[in-house]
């Protein structure tokens, strides 16, 4: 049984099970389907980056509309966040947006409230 949890350990940690378990639990299909084997994991991974980016601006959006509490909204962001390889978001989701604006390149609106 050790070695079992060693090996699933090991397949989580390549990275390439987790876009296999991605993109089964997203299109609802087994890991074997010629609809995954026919692209890369390059490919399937820039798919799934995609996916949590919008999954992120879909959670601040309805942090900011008052639809979803920040105190539920901070832990998805935080798995999404360490997901991207990024640094944990802040608790402020306009702090956040200030340094998204200074990372792209853009001027933050500082008077946002």
């Amino acid at each position: 049984m050790d070695r079992l949890k060693a090996r699933a350990r090991e397949n989580l940690a390549d990275g390439n099970e987790r876009i296999r378990r991605w993109w089964c639990k997203k299109y609802d299909r087994p890991p074997n389907d010629p609809l995954f084997l026919e692209r890369s994991y390059a490919e399937w991974s820039v798919e799934m980056i995609e996916d949590l980016i919008e999954r992120r601006e879909e959670i601040e959006q309805q942090i900011e509309e008052g639809s979803m509490r920040m105190a539920q909204g901070e832990p998805m962001l935080r798995r999404i966040a360490e997901a991207l390889g990024e640094e944990p978001m802040s608790s402020d989701p306009l702090f956040d947006q200030w340094e998204r604006d200074l990372e792209e390149g853009r001027t933050p609106n500082l008077e946002a409230r």
